[in-house]
């Protein structure tokens, strides 16, 4: 299953969101010890995001499925 971080809590826990299960509005707050991190940034995500913008499960959804498609699992 993959989430992204659409919020930091703190140093040890982050709120995560797929867009379906578990949304936006209703994120899940995890322990990072728990979570498997990639390094790299949701685009869209972020963008709206750093200027002030709603971000919808639909746009979590969206960028998902691209950053999932382009991990070598």
């Amino acid at each position: 299953m993959f989430y992204l971080v659409v919020q930091v809590e703190n140093e040890s826990r982050v709120r995560v969101a797929d867009g379906e299960g578990r949304k936006v509005e209703k994120p899940k707050s995890k322990n990072i010890k728990h979570l498997i991190f990639y390094d790299t940034v949701a685009g869209i995500v972020f963008d709206k995001a750093q200027i002030g913008k709603r971000v919808t499960n639909e746009d979590v959804r969206e960028e998902l499925k691209s950053l999932i498609s382009q991990l070598p699992l």
